[in-house]
């Protein structure tokens, strides 16, 4: 399979069409629930929708600062919640593999659920990360088996593999997991960065979780660095299969954080690339993208940077967004700040799924964030996005 031997045809669109301005969009926020609550470093939310009601799984820590403590560690927790949003019982560990877990993506079809994640361990060299795979009977019932996907080599630079976006293909029965890659280079130091490149690697393995192919996707012109992907499978009437998103700094390499913006890659079932588009480069930086297919409509949320907002929009099948929105003003409308509190939380993390046919729609708050003390309140909430009539 020809899989990366070329890039995509990238169109470059004008920021000003792309980024709403502070004012509602035709998309509208309801039935927001949150889902943890208090102090605590919480990020990367992620849901998977059952017979019942979500399984909402996050990574927590009680505190900013880094430590392989029990108890300080990073964990990966899940939450059941009912349709309705009342929660049933309080959140537990998802599993009690590794001395850190982060960046949980779950996925399922109807006898089976898988849950991708990133850990450390004390075992593991500085800087070292893997990715791990853990099958669950039913609706994530009980786990049975977990998969360790990579694996340090024994020379050269420790590995670092992270964030992972788990999809689940009904049609050919396949489990997809893209995720960034890069090898640690030590403590940044002048002229050295902590990283070489960094870029994007895609796994396809069968349901039992053995991998049949897996590449590297070097990002625009592979002059910029690619990380934090996501995956979905796009509307049945598009000739493409699947779209790629994530991050690149290509041509902002010197701008840190302000240069990342949004690319997207489109790919037949033989996961050869068809098309793409650069969606945009916003004052501040892009994060995050998130991508979902929810009654035959593609969507995306990425978080802008500039302003700790979270934008979502409807792309059309040439990537165009339509009608974007930003999630504080969706809120804002929605009586956010009366049922939680007043303030402007900064947004992050969105998750998007599908809600029954409704476009659902996961995100951190972060109502505290203090280095000098090491406190931090971030609350996970859940909510359905759809257009208003």
């Amino acid at each position: 399979m020809n899989h990366r031997l070329s890039l995509p045809t990238v169109v470059a669109l004008a920021t000003s069409a792309l980024l709403p301005p502070p004012v509602m969009g035709q998309l509208a926020i309801s039935g927001v629930r949150r889902v943890a609550a208090g102090e605590a470093v919480r990020d990367r939310p992620s849901v998977a929708v059952g017979p019942v009601g979500y399984r909402v799984v996050w990574e927590e820590a009680p505190t900013m600062v880094p430590s392989t403590d029990l108890g300080r560690n990073f964990r990966i927790l899940q939450q059941e919640v009912a349709f309705d949003g009342t929660l049933f019982g309080t959140p537990t560990l998802a599993m009690a593999d590794w001395s850190h877990q982060w960046g949980a993506s779950p996925a399922m079809s109807g006898e089976r659920s898988w849950l991708a994640y990133y850990f450390a361990d004390r075992s593991m060299r500085t800087g070292d990360r893997d990715l791990g795979l853990t099958w669950y009977s039913g609706f994530f019932d009980r786990p049975e088996i977990t998969f360790r996907l990579s694996q340090d080599p024994s020379r050269g630079p420790p590995i670092n593999h992270s964030s992972p976006a788990l999809l689940y293909d009904p049609e050919a029965a396949s489990l997809i997991v893209a995720s960034s890659i890069g090898a640690y280079l030590g403590e940044p130091r002048p002229g050295r960065p902590s990283y070489d490149s960094v870029n994007i690697e895609v796994r396809v393995m069968d349901l039992a979780g053995t991998e049949q192919t897996r590449w590297q996707v070097k990002g625009p012109d592979e002059v910029g660095e690619a990380a934090t992907p996501a995956l979905a499978i796009l509307p049945p009437e598009w000739r493409e299969r699947y779209i790629l998103g994530y991050v690149s700094n290509a041509g902002q390499r010197d701008n840190g954080v302000n240069g990342y913006s949004v690319w997207l890659e489109l790919y037949d079932r033989d996961w050869r690339v068809v098309g793409g588009r650069h969606l945009l480069h916003p004052l501040g930086g892009a994060a995050r993208p998130a991508l979902a297919t929810v009654d035959g409509k593609l969507f995306i949320a990425w978080v802008d940077n500039a302003t700790n907002d979270i934008v979502i929009s409807e792309l059309d099948q040439n990537l165009h967004p339509s009608w974007p929105v930003r999630l504080r003003d969706a809120l804002g409308a929605a009586g956010f700040a009366e049922q939680f509190g007043a303030g402007a939380p900064g947004l992050s993390s969105p998750a998007l799924f599908d809600n029954g046919g409704r476009l659902g729609v996961a995100f951190v708050a972060t109502w505290e964030w203090d280095v000098a003390s090491g406190r931090a309140r971030q609350e996970i909430f859940l909510g359905t996005v759809a257009y208003r009539h």
